[in-house]
């Protein structure tokens, strides 16, 4: 995958693409010459970096589990918990760079006033997220629910 430097303009039912370039610096020469155009049509040119593919991509699987645990150790019911299965792109969206394929956290959200500790695991392997979301849990368990909750 490489990446290609668009010049654009305008913003919602106005914007456009204009032209494409393989280097930022030539893109940016342009966005800036067209910026300086007497006739204020293109004076918010601007560049953005796109995806240069050569073939389709296939959409990638996320699996996450999500538990919220009182400072008891009890499993909190609300809405989100459990299971869920998202699909990625391989690549960088308008929401930023590609989803890690592993990741996982034990944490107190503000939403939670460290009253609950929730522990997220997410990846691209369902069998390898139930492992390690097994093991988070029993170490927020272990460690003591309110030392986790104040981030020990």
């Amino acid at each position: 995958m490489s990446a290609v430097w668009a010049v654009t303009t305008g913003a919602y039912s106005d914007y456009g693409v204009r032209c494409c370039f393989t280097t930022k610096a030539a893109a940016e020469k342009h966005a800036a010459n067209l910026r300086s155009e007497d006739d204020g049509w293109h004076r918010d040119a601007s560049v953005e970096e796109f995806s240069l593919l050569a073939e389709a991509p296939k959409r990638t699987n996320i699996y996450r589990r999500l538990a919220v645990l009182d400072l008891d150790g009890n499993e909190v019911a609300r809405p989100g918990v459990g299971e869920s299965i998202n699909t990625y792109w391989p690549f960088g969206d308008m929401w930023g760079p590609a989803k890690p394929v592993m990741e996982s956290r034990i944490y107190s959200p503000p939403i939670a006033a460290r009253q609950q500790v929730w522990v997220e695991v997410r990846g691209t392997d369902r069998e390898r997220v139930s492992k390690v979301f097994s093991e988070r849990v029993a170490k927020a368990k272990a460690l003591g629910l309110a030392a986790t909750a104040e981030g020990e």
